[in-house]
Protein backbone atom coordinates (compact mmCIF):
# COMPACT_ATOMS: atom_id res chain seq x y z
CA UNK A 1 0.00 0.00 0.00
CA UNK A 2 1.38 3.48 -0.96
CA UNK A 3 0.77 6.19 1.89
CA UNK A 4 -0.24 9.82 1.27
CA UNK A 5 0.60 12.42 3.48
CA UNK A 6 -3.05 14.94 3.67
CA UNK A 7 -2.55 18.44 4.71
CA UNK A 8 0.05 18.55 8.22
CA UNK A 9 -1.88 15.71 10.34
CA UNK A 10 -3.92 12.94 8.02
CA UNK A 11 -2.76 9.70 6.89
CA UNK A 12 -3.88 7.62 4.16
CA UNK A 13 -3.11 4.32 2.21
CA UNK A 14 -4.11 3.18 -0.65
CA UNK A 15 -3.90 0.03 -2.48
CA UNK A 16 -4.95 -2.09 -5.36
CA UNK A 17 -4.92 -5.25 -4.39
CA UNK A 18 -5.95 -7.12 -1.11
CA UNK A 19 -4.27 -7.52 1.67
CA UNK A 20 -4.90 -11.44 2.66
CA UNK A 21 -3.78 -10.85 6.32
CA UNK A 22 -7.33 -8.60 6.63
CA UNK A 23 -9.81 -10.49 4.40
CA UNK A 24 -12.66 -10.73 6.90
CA UNK A 25 -13.49 -14.42 8.18
CA UNK A 26 -16.23 -16.61 9.49
CA UNK A 27 -18.34 -13.49 8.75
CA UNK A 28 -22.04 -12.27 8.69
CA UNK A 29 -23.26 -10.81 5.82
CA UNK A 30 -25.58 -7.49 5.37
CA UNK A 31 -26.59 -7.78 1.30
CA UNK A 32 -29.20 -5.99 -0.93
CA UNK A 33 -29.15 -5.26 -4.55
CA UNK A 34 -30.04 -2.02 -6.33
CA UNK A 35 -31.24 -1.63 -9.93
CA UNK A 36 -28.41 -0.70 -12.12
CA UNK A 37 -28.21 1.57 -14.55
CA UNK A 38 -24.63 1.39 -16.43
CA UNK A 39 -22.55 -1.46 -17.76
CA UNK A 40 -19.32 0.31 -18.32
CA UNK A 41 -16.93 -1.47 -15.81
CA UNK A 42 -15.90 -4.46 -17.41
CA UNK A 43 -13.29 -5.87 -15.47
CA UNK A 44 -12.99 -6.55 -11.23
CA UNK A 45 -11.42 -3.67 -9.55
CA UNK A 46 -10.62 -3.23 -6.28
CA UNK A 47 -9.42 -0.75 -3.86
CA UNK A 48 -8.37 -0.92 0.13
CA UNK A 49 -8.00 2.32 2.08
CA UNK A 50 -6.78 3.21 5.30
CA UNK A 51 -7.05 6.72 6.95
CA UNK A 52 -5.82 7.73 10.46
CA UNK A 53 -6.91 11.62 11.90
CA UNK A 54 -4.89 12.25 14.34
CA UNK A 55 -6.87 15.53 15.62
CA UNK A 56 -10.12 13.76 16.02
CA UNK A 57 -11.31 10.93 18.76
CA UNK A 58 -12.68 8.48 16.13
CA UNK A 59 -10.37 9.09 13.90
CA UNK A 60 -9.18 5.41 12.53
CA UNK A 61 -10.59 2.79 9.56
CA UNK A 62 -9.56 0.36 7.01
CA UNK A 63 -11.73 -1.09 4.30
CA UNK A 64 -11.06 -2.66 1.36
CA UNK A 65 -13.55 -3.23 -1.26
CA UNK A 66 -13.90 -5.17 -4.55
CA UNK A 67 -16.41 -4.65 -7.93
CA UNK A 68 -17.07 -7.63 -10.05
CA UNK A 69 -19.14 -7.10 -13.03
CA UNK A 70 -21.49 -8.83 -14.05
CA UNK A 71 -24.61 -9.16 -16.47
CA UNK A 72 -27.10 -8.81 -13.98
CA UNK A 73 -29.16 -5.87 -14.10
CA UNK A 74 -28.53 -5.01 -10.42
CA UNK A 75 -26.16 -3.83 -8.24
CA UNK A 76 -25.66 -6.94 -5.81
CA UNK A 77 -23.89 -4.85 -2.06
CA UNK A 78 -22.01 -7.07 0.18
CA UNK A 79 -20.87 -6.30 3.66
CA UNK A 80 -19.12 -8.52 5.13
CA UNK A 81 -18.89 -8.19 9.10
CA UNK A 82 -17.53 -10.26 12.45
CA UNK A 83 -16.44 -9.57 15.57
CA UNK A 84 -12.77 -10.42 15.61
CA UNK A 85 -10.30 -9.79 18.16
CA UNK A 86 -7.21 -10.45 16.21
CA UNK A 87 -4.70 -7.71 16.72
CA UNK A 88 -3.70 -5.70 13.02
CA UNK A 89 -0.27 -4.38 14.01
CA UNK A 90 0.54 -2.77 10.51
CA UNK A 91 -1.64 0.25 11.21
CA UNK A 92 -1.22 3.81 10.98
CA UNK A 93 -3.70 4.07 13.68
CA UNK A 94 -2.75 6.93 16.52
CA UNK A 95 -5.75 5.74 18.92
CA UNK A 96 -3.99 4.29 21.38
CA UNK A 97 -5.80 1.54 21.83
CA UNK A 98 -5.83 -1.91 20.08
CA UNK A 99 -6.41 -2.18 16.22
CA UNK A 100 -8.65 -5.17 15.14
CA UNK A 101 -8.47 -6.91 11.79
CA UNK A 102 -12.38 -7.04 10.87
CA UNK A 103 -15.22 -4.98 10.64
CA UNK A 104 -17.53 -5.04 14.22
CA UNK A 105 -21.25 -5.12 13.64
CA UNK A 106 -21.78 -1.44 15.28
CA UNK A 107 -20.14 -0.33 12.12
CA UNK A 108 -22.48 -2.00 9.42
CA UNK A 109 -25.03 0.12 8.97
CA UNK A 110 -22.92 3.02 8.97
CA UNK A 111 -20.70 1.55 5.51
CA UNK A 112 -24.06 -0.13 4.18
CA UNK A 113 -26.23 3.14 4.29
CA UNK A 114 -23.30 5.44 2.86
CA UNK A 115 -22.93 2.86 0.20
CA UNK A 116 -26.54 3.31 -1.22
CA UNK A 117 -26.12 7.44 -0.58
CA UNK A 118 -23.30 7.37 -3.10
CA UNK A 119 -25.59 5.51 -5.66
CA UNK A 120 -28.71 7.71 -4.48
CA UNK A 121 -27.10 10.79 -5.59
CA UNK A 122 -27.08 10.94 -9.76
CA UNK A 123 -23.73 8.08 -9.47
CA UNK A 124 -24.14 5.78 -12.77
CA UNK A 125 -24.81 2.15 -10.94
CA UNK A 126 -23.03 -0.65 -12.27
CA UNK A 127 -24.07 -4.15 -13.04
CA UNK A 128 -22.13 -6.57 -10.83
CA UNK A 129 -21.53 -7.16 -7.46
CA UNK A 130 -19.98 -4.81 -4.76
CA UNK A 131 -17.99 -6.53 -1.47
CA UNK A 132 -16.67 -4.78 1.39
CA UNK A 133 -13.71 -7.72 2.04
CA UNK A 134 -11.17 -6.52 4.26
CA UNK A 135 -11.52 -4.45 7.14
CA UNK A 136 -9.62 -3.04 10.59
CA UNK A 137 -11.24 -0.66 13.28
CA UNK A 138 -9.92 0.94 16.49
CA UNK A 139 -11.10 -0.13 19.61
CA UNK A 140 -11.22 3.55 20.96
CA UNK A 141 -10.55 5.18 17.33
CA UNK A 142 -12.72 3.56 14.98
CA UNK A 143 -16.42 5.31 14.56
CA UNK A 144 -19.51 5.20 12.56
CA UNK A 145 -18.52 8.20 11.08
CA UNK A 146 -15.44 7.67 10.06
CA UNK A 147 -16.33 4.37 8.10
CA UNK A 148 -18.73 6.38 6.61
CA UNK A 149 -16.93 8.66 5.16
CA UNK A 150 -14.15 6.22 4.47
CA UNK A 151 -16.58 3.66 2.56
CA UNK A 152 -17.03 7.11 0.40
CA UNK A 153 -13.60 7.79 -0.36
CA UNK A 154 -13.17 3.93 -1.30
CA UNK A 155 -16.09 4.63 -4.01
CA UNK A 156 -15.01 7.84 -5.51
CA UNK A 157 -11.91 5.82 -5.87
CA UNK A 158 -13.20 2.69 -7.05
CA UNK A 159 -15.39 4.37 -9.52
CA UNK A 160 -13.66 7.46 -10.24
CA UNK A 161 -10.18 7.59 -12.10
CA UNK A 162 -9.07 4.22 -10.29
CA UNK A 163 -5.78 3.23 -11.07
CA UNK A 164 -5.26 6.21 -12.70
CA UNK A 165 -5.84 8.74 -10.15
CA UNK A 166 -2.40 10.64 -8.97
CA UNK A 167 -1.70 11.41 -5.80
CA UNK A 168 -3.09 15.05 -5.81
CA UNK A 169 -6.36 13.76 -7.08
CA UNK A 170 -6.52 11.64 -4.33
CA UNK A 171 -5.65 13.85 -1.71
CA UNK A 172 -8.09 15.93 -2.93
CA UNK A 173 -10.90 13.04 -3.22
CA UNK A 174 -9.63 12.42 0.53
CA UNK A 175 -9.91 16.29 1.77
CA UNK A 176 -13.28 17.11 -0.32
CA UNK A 177 -14.85 13.91 2.26
CA UNK A 178 -13.52 15.02 5.22
CA UNK A 179 -14.22 18.18 4.68
CA UNK A 180 -17.82 17.27 4.33
CA UNK A 181 -18.29 14.96 7.70
CA UNK A 182 -16.03 16.92 9.74
CA UNK A 183 -15.69 20.54 8.13
CA UNK A 184 -12.12 20.87 8.08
Amino acid sequence: MKLIQIGKYKKFKIGFSENKDLLIEDYKILTNKIAANSNKINKTRFVECEIALPLHASSYAFLGVEFAPNEEEFLNIEVRYNESKEEYKQTLSMCGGVTYKGLPEEFVNAVYKSILQFFEYGAEIPCGKLTVKTAANCEVGSSNVIFACLIKIVLDILFGGYVNLTDGQIEEICENRLKQRYNF
